[in-house]
């Protein structure tokens, strides 16, 4: 796992794009600087164009998440984001 610098949380997040039906979906994770688990989110998408679409929706809920978790706790973080298109390496 990767380290989030200067002890701001991370978020992390992955899109999904499966072609032959055109639907994806995305997940989001934040965690603190230690890694431990603030919070999780999760979505459906029925039409999407390719990958890197799938990729961006979730980059954009994940800064939605940070920002509604920001509101729950009336503070504001600034976070180390990693997105990962290919699913095949770490974010560093």
């Amino acid at each position: 796992m990767e380290e989030a610098a200067e002890g701001f949380p991370m978020i992390n997040v992955d899109g999904s794009f499966v072609e032959t039906t055109g639907d994806g979906s995305t997940g989001a994770v934040i965690r603190d600087a230690s890694g431990g688990f603030i919070a999780a989110s999760y979505s459906y998408i029925f039409h999407v164009l390719d990958a890197t679409m799938a990729e961006a929706s979730a980059l954009r809920d994940g800064l939605l998440l940070a920002q509604h978790i920001g509101s729950l706790i009336g503070t504001t973080y600034w976070f180390q984001s990693c997105a990962n298109p290919s699913g095949l390496y770490g974010c560093g």
